[in-house]
């Protein structure tokens, strides 16, 4: 999928008239869906290459997901590891890198 053409996700804010007082009338703008359905196959699937083999996924394919970054939130982040069902070993960075920790080696 070629996402070159979309722009990555912003906190962008676009006014709008509300009758809830709780939304201040604002409302968040929508990112783009087949992005982030790009990401989160993406992710899974290192997710998978790292429980699998039990060390961090190559470089070449962590650049498929490090230059999507924008389109993935910690939220985002977070559900989609409960999804795969891994607990510990990934890391959402400040910046919204993701990150694989080395397999725990279990003492001898």
């Amino acid at each position: 999928m070629d996402t070159s053409s979309v722009e990555p996700r912003t906190q962008r804010t676009v006014a709008t008239a509300s009758s809830n007082p709780s939304t201040h009338g604002v409302s968040r703008e929508p990112h783009p869906p087949a992005a982030t359905n790009e990401v989160k196959r993406i992710f899974k699937r290192l997710c998978r290459y790292y429980m699998k083999h039990r060390k961090p996924p190559p470089a070449q394919q962590m650049r498929q997901i490090w230059r999507l970054k924008g389109y993935v939130g910690f939220e985002d982040f977070v559900r989609w590891k409960d999804e795969v069902g891994i607990k510990k070993g990934v890391i959402y960075d400040e910046d919204g890198t993701i990150l694989f920790d080395q397999w725990p080696v279990p003492p001898p």
